[in-house]
């Protein structure tokens, strides 16, 4: 069988860094979600079976963190994994929307 893969149109998107705002924010909501828990970076660490270092790396942006290992964080959090995306996707979408000018539209000229 013969992979047409014409028919797929390629997108290139720019890799983020971990110092990106972006990042920044999803790993600000994984130190939240974390505390609200009550938990300490130690007993994420041992749920997660990772160093104790990792969740401080990954909550103050020093390690990026893929989808899957944002699925098993939110499962050693007890957390729902999609409502915490749902919340991650709104403050990114929050975050890229440009600011608003409030003076512009109020002044009316006469």
């Amino acid at each position: 069988m013969h992979n047409d893969l014409s028919r797929f149109t390629v997108i290139y998107l720019r890799p983020r860094s971990v110092h990106s705002d972006e990042y920044k924010l999803v790993a600000h909501l994984l130190l939240q979600a974390r505390q609200k828990t009550k938990l300490t970076q130690r007993d994420v660490a041992a749920r997660l079976g990772k160093p104790p270092a990792y969740p401080h790396k990954v909550e103050h942006g020093e390690r990026e963190i893929n989808i899957v290992e944002m699925i098993d964080y939110c499962g050693a959090l007890g957390i729902d994994f999609v409502a915490f995306a749902v919340e991650v996707a709104q403050a990114i979408q929050e975050l890229r929307q440009p600011p608003t000018d409030s003076s512009s539209g109020s002044s009316s000229s006469s």
